[in-house]
């Protein structure tokens, strides 16, 4: 007599496939490559199937790492795994169902031919659906990721589906009977018990959340609902339990509100500082401990530095070493001749921020790598240049003995702390200054010029070349928070970008130096910036207003593709940027830039959209602030927009330039020469 004949079979989101022997299940298989490729928990060659005889088995090749459970049991890698029945596998987070099917039992047995007719006529309806439901209970309950479980008026359970074993651990068998409580996590027993007793007196199911023990110890989050179900066969009123692991989104929300607690932490560090007295007065010894200070402690590093160029000595100079730990502070006694570190200081003049997890290893600290960084036992830096104009003047250091992986919030927080000593070391230079002039009226002013230069030193270089660029940035009677910039992003895409915070002040600068900080350093993780609406989408989530001392800005974006010479760009409540493109520059047609949505800040749920246009073989782009154009005429009445778009399709010329020659009008049409607003005005010629 023949041994049966038995075939293998595996489902796997939704489908079932038929596998042979030597089969491979794996992101490079045999079985089904196209739904495993995208699953990178699997190894390329992660399962190999056999077949010996009638008999199934699998085996895990030694090189895997990824565990594999079976039937919730952990599946070593190399011994040869039997399938007899039905079998779960899981992998990561995902779960395989085996099935043997053996041929001659699945085969219909076939009734005498004359009998067929009586014996489909003794099958009633009620029988049929019956069967019908009893089959598709048993397909839906063993096939769902979800947990099921069935529980009595006293929380014992009655019955437990398959996925307890590739989720818990804890096979159906030795769940059934014990108390279902048990496993919940002692700070969540009470929470389940209650909702168990208030579901089961009110017959309305609750959904909550409580954490539950793996087999193997560690504890995973559940979100559950139930249903009563009364006059459950044998057990009277019961109560159905459908629970989904929601770890992954617990873990997630975590990590958000601690990025929460860090901004927030490191917003109020920045807060404490620039109100400080000594900030304030311009005490750049003071600010130096209080920098040092706030590196160490926020980032938890275990030195935080700030060095200093010195051209006549010829040296890089510690200004300020702060150690974790003793905090204690160092000055002037570290140096490093400049002839010795030229790379390091080139390397600084390059980036926006020098980050190595590995500093033995990074290309720009080779110099330092030699003597500076195995003597200090450093295995992690993160370096800010501190810039000056078109100058460096020195360079922030946070310097780790462990390794380290620098964030963006970490280096976001580093370069305003670099800002910040800038600003007061400006304004120490300042207060020299207006010591010497003995003249309060005139150092106020003074200070509000200055800080209005120092917002100026953050604005880019002007461009000759392919794109050729000009700017003028006027800042009204107060200090206010208008920035904008422009930079390379890649060798084809050209980032332009300009913002206008509402308000004056102190606060509204602080303010357009964080966003323009954002849209120098790219500074918002897992967003393109090659997609102008993502971006204003993410810096609106990241700049609520209610988070920003009331303040919002609105903000014009534009990504310019050089090859297709497309020009992508979005807006955020600001006035649209004007084009002129043709094939020449004497042949021109000028097209207003807009897209909608309201002001960064001002509402958490707005929407942006990306606009694109295509540029001619010559282009002239206007990007500018509101303040511009909005003056007021000498009878009283205020200058329109087209008005404004009328003089830039002419615009005047001088000796000064043509952006000086469009102010100049502005101021003659007003007859003052004090704008009443920050007027930023960006060109930009596309040849």
């Amino acid at each position: 007599m023949d041994s049966p004949t038995t075939r293998l079979e595996v489902q796997i989101l939704g489908k079932t496939i038929e596998c042979r022997d030597r089969d491979v299940i794996g992101r490079m298989g045999t079985v089904a490559p196209d739904l495993f490729a995208p699953l990178l928990e699997f190894a390329p060659q992660h399962i190999i199937i056999e077949r010996e005889q009638q008999a199934w088995s699998f085996y895990i090749p030694e090189y895997v790492k990824e565990p594999v459970l079976l039937d919730g049991e952990p599946a070593a890698a190399g011994p040869r795994h039997p399938l007899l029945h039905s079998h779960h596998v899981r992998v990561g987070n995902t779960t395989l169902h085996f099935s043997v099917v053996d041929e001659e039992k699945v085969k219909p047995a076939q009734p005498p031919e004359e009998n067929v007719e009586n014996m489909e006529e003794s099958v009633s309806p009620e029988m049929a659906a019956a069967a019908l439901n009893a089959q598709f209970f048993e397909l839906l309950v063993n096939n769902v990721h979800d947990l099921i479980a069935v529980v009595n008026r006293r929380g014992r359970r009655l019955w437990n589906n398959p996925a307890y074993a590739t989720m818990l651990g804890y096979t159906p068998e030795e769940l059934k009977g014990t108390d279902s409580t048990v496993e919940i996590h002692p700070d969540d027993q009470p929470l389940v018990r209650k909702t168990l007793e208030d579901t089961i007196r009110t017959g309305q199911g609750r959904r909550i959340e409580y954490r539950m023990r793996h087999r193997e110890g560690r504890w995973l989050f559940l979100e559950s609902d139930g249903m009563v179900v009364p006059n459950w066969p044998g057990a009277g009123t019961v109560l159905i339990v459908i629970a989904r692991d929601v770890t992954a989104r617990k873990r997630s929300e975590y990590e958000m509100r601690k990025r929460n607690r860090r901004q927030r932490q490191q917003a109020a560090v920045v807060a404490k500082i620039t109100g400080s007295p000594e900030f304030l007065a311009g005490n750049l010894d003071a600010c130096l401990a209080m920098i040092t200070e706030a590196l160490v402690e926020t980032l938890n590093c275990d030195r935080g530095a700030i060095w200093l160029i010195n051209e006549e000595s010829g040296r890089l100079l510690c200004a300020d070493l702060c150690t974790n730990g003793q905090m204690t502070h160092d000055s002037g006694e570290d140096s490093l001749p400049l002839s010795m570190v030229p790379h390091y200081l080139q390397s600084l003049r390059a980036v926006r921020a020098l980050i190595a997890a590995q500093a033995l290893h990074h290309p720009g600290l080779r110099e330092l790598a030699v003597h500076y960084l195995p003597a200090n036992r450093i295995v992690t830096k993160l370096d800010v240049p501190i810039r000056r104009g078109n100058g460096l003047l020195g360079v922030v250091t946070c310097e780790g003995t462990h390794q380290h992986e620098w964030t963006i919030d970490e280096q976001n927080f580093v370069s305003s702390l670099a800002d910040l000593f800038l600003a007061v070391y400006e304004t120490q230079e300042r207060i020299r200054t207006y010591q010497a002039l003995q003249e309060s009226q005139q150092k106020l002013a003074s200070e509000t010029a200055e800080a209005a230069r120092y917002v100026l030193s953050l604005l880019p270089a002007r461009l000759t070349g392919e794109i050729t660029t000009d700017w003028l940035f006027v800042p009204s009677e107060q200090l206010g928070g208008d920035a904008f910039g422009y930079h390379w992003m890649d060798a084809d895409h050209f980032a332009i970008y300009l913002l206008d915070v509402v308000g004056h002040g102190v606060g509204a600068a602080l303010l357009s130096v964080t966003a323009l900080n954002v849209f120098r350093n790219q500074g918002l993780p897992e967003v393109d910036f090659h997609d102008p609406a993502a971006v204003l989408s993410a810096l609106n989530q990241s700049f609520e207003m209610n988070e920003q001392n009331e303040m919002y800005f609105t903000a014009w974006y534009g990504v310019f593709h050089r090859p297709s010479r497309t020009l992508r760009y979005s807006a955020a409540g600001h006035p649209p940027a004007i084009l002129f493109t043709g094939d020449s520059p004497a042949s021109t047609s000028m097209k207003e830039l807009r897209a909608p949505g309201l002001m960064i800040g001002a509402v958490a749920e707005s929407r942006y959209t990306t606009e694109s246009t295509t540029l001619g073989a010559f282009g002239r782009l206007y990007v500018f602030s509101d303040g511009a154009y909005e003056v007021s005429k000498r009878d009283g009445s205020a200058m329109s927009f087209d008005e404004f778009t009328a003089v830039l399709t002419k615009p005047p010329t001088s000796e000064t330039g043509e952006l000086c020659a469009i102010v100049d009008q502005m101021r003659q049409i007003q007859g003052a020469q004090m704008l009443p607003d920050d007027c930023s005005l960006l060109k930009l010629i596309f040849s």
